[in-house]
């Protein structure tokens, strides 16, 4: 089982978005990953500006108790659950996917005003 590195794992985030930007070809997990960022617009300049995110957060924790929240633990928990439960796999899980995608873009919506 490949098991990345903190450092490798958030390279992939940023590379994913940097090859989606510059229009360049993306394995089918890069594609996935960029998907969630798109719906992710609160972590698309950080990933846009990765010199700026290493120089100063390099090794930076998310720790739960300060109440922050890991973006890229964050991102990757959407990606585990896209790859292991596709919704396209299983037709009677496509019905029940988008009804609660819609529910929670109307939360979203809602929380956002």
């Amino acid at each position: 089982m490949f098991q990345p590195t903190r450092e490798q794992a958030r390279d992939f985030w940023f590379d994913a978005w940097r090859k989606y930007r510059a229009q360049e070809p993306l394995s089918a997990l890069e594609s996935m990953a960029v998907e969630i960022v798109v719906h992710h617009p609160e972590y698309q300049d950080m990933l846009g500006s990765r010199e700026t995110y290493l120089e100063r957060h390099r090794d930076r924790d998310y720790p739960p108790e300060f109440g922050e929240t890991n973006p890229f633990l964050h991102m990757g928990m959407h990606l585990r659950s896209a790859n292991r439960y596709p919704s396209t796999s299983r037709p009677a899980c496509a019905k029940p996917t988008r009804s609660c995608r819609s529910k929670c873009n109307r939360r979203w919506r809602q929380n956002t005003r």
